[in-house]
């Protein structure tokens, strides 16, 4: 925070001030360590990026195990303040003003995919009926349920469904600007008795999509499949049926004043 106080006056002293706040976060957890890689534990041709650098995701075999995507997340805070001070009489009056810009960047994976995720259950080891003369599996029949076993289909590889999240999704860049004002004015009405009163004007418009990859939902926009109404929205520009035209479709309220009432005797 760099902050000056000017004084004007002996009744009148500026205070101007500008702020710059960060904070960064990378998450990561020992799964990138190459001895836990994709190739070491067996698991080859997966797609580039933390499916392949990173430890899976197991399901099906008791708590799920691995599969953490490595994210990053950033928030830069911008705040310019400005507050004057006028003694007047029997008048303390402050007038002042901020403005606040908020960013927040996030990166879901680092990489073009997420980890890769493996579910097991009992299908893949489960058995068929006997034939109760020979003993042997009947043919042409449907396997048993409840034979199997997710843990058996875990120890020989057996798996029963696999993906692979998060693939080349973009990084999320919101934007919020948050712009206040305020007067004040302590009115010393004699030697006992002070008045209080203020009044704050807040504007807080909607949160913004730096690339305009928010979409919204459009209650009277026509689904070209169903002909019913409701449709997704998306932020930006193009044909009027898919897109606002806009980076929110919020409209904005300017009426959000608080007005400040108080006393001291």
């Amino acid at each position: 925070i760099l902050k000056d106080v000017f004084t004007v006056s002996p009744h009148v002293v500026n205070q101007f001030a500008v702020g710059y706040g960060r904070y960064q976060s990378v998450s990561v957890t020992p799964n990138e360590a190459p001895q836990y890689n994709a190739a070491s534990i067996g698991l080859l041709n997966t797609p580039a990026g933390q499916a392949s650098n990173g430890y899976p995701g197991i399901s099906g075999v008791g708590p799920t195990q691995g599969g953490y995507a490595w994210n990053s997340k950033v928030n830069n805070t911008y705040t310019v303040t400005d507050n004057l001070q006028w003694l007047f009489g029997k008048h303390n009056l402050t007038f002042g003003g901020q403005w606040l810009s908020v960013q927040f960047n996030y990166y879901k994976s680092l990489g073009p995919t997420g980890p890769m995720s493996y579910t097991f259950s009992g299908s893949q080891t489960a058995g068929f009926p006997l034939d109760k003369t020979t003993g042997l599996p009947t043919a042409g029949t449907a396997l048993q349920p409840t034979t199997g076993n997710s843990v058996a289909s875990y120890e020989i590889g057996g798996v029963s469904s696999g993906s692979v999240s998060d693939l080349f999704i973009p990084g999320l860049g919101t934007r919020w600007i948050d712009p206040s004002f305020w007067a004040q004015d302590d009115y010393k009405v004699n030697n006992k008795l002070t008045l209080n009163l203020g009044l704050r004007w807040d504007i807080f418009p909607s949160i913004q999509e730096a690339h305009n990859i928010f979409t919204f939902f459009n209650p009277n926009g026509n689904n070209s499949v169903t002909g019913n109404k409701g449709t997704l929205y998306f932020a930006g520009k193009g044909d009027s049926a898919q897109y606002c035209n806009c980076k929110s479709p919020t409209s904005l309220f300017l009426g959000n004043l608080a007005p400040r009432v108080g006393m001291a005797y």
